[in-house]
């Protein structure tokens, strides 16, 4: 199943791909802010959950695989940010590795771990070959599992 919504109740988009973070980085996915405020996250895509836990620089992270697709979604509440190979405060993450979701169910809440510079959702993709070599994708070109039509990634989100 596939929702082309804000993967972020009331979010806004405030980092898009591609954007220059400066020393010859450029930014992965799509930041969704949630006004200073931790909000429910919606999986944008069904399948299994993979990873459910802390990631080095994404903080508390849950990854939702299908067909070769991963979605990844980080940055979750709650802890301090900062880099940190150990887990800051508790989670909010709702699922767990091994669970079979779909589009639309809510998988935790946005927060302020990892390497992270305020309240809000990392939202990345990437498509996988056979021998399980991934590659990071821009959301907006990619047609996930039972997307059948585009979805401009970095145009969604409210003006609260």
């Amino acid at each position: 199943s596939f929702v082309c919504q804000c993967p972020v109740r009331g979010g806004r988009m405030t980092s898009g791909d591609g954007e220059d973070r400066g020393n010859g980085y450029s930014h992965t996915g799509v930041d969704y802010g949630s006004y200073y405020r931790s909000e429910d996250i919606y999986a944008p895509m069904g399948g299994m959950v993979t990873h459910a836990g802390w990631s080095y620089w994404l903080g508390w992270t849950v990854v939702v695989e299908n067909d070769g697709n991963q979605v990844i979604l980080g940055h979750m509440c709650c802890g301090s940010s900062g880099t940190t190979g150990a887990p800051t405060g508790d989670s909010t993450i709702e699922v767990s590795p091994g669970d079979v979701i779909d589009a639309g169910d809510v998988v935790g809440q946005t927060g302020d771990t990892g390497n992270s510079d305020g309240i809000h959702l990392h939202f990345e993709v990437r498509q996988c070959d056979e021998a399980g070599r991934c590659q990071i994708q821009n959301p907006s070109g990619v047609f996930l599992p039972g997307q059948d039509s585009f979805c401009d990634w970095e145009s969604l989100g409210s003006d609260e």
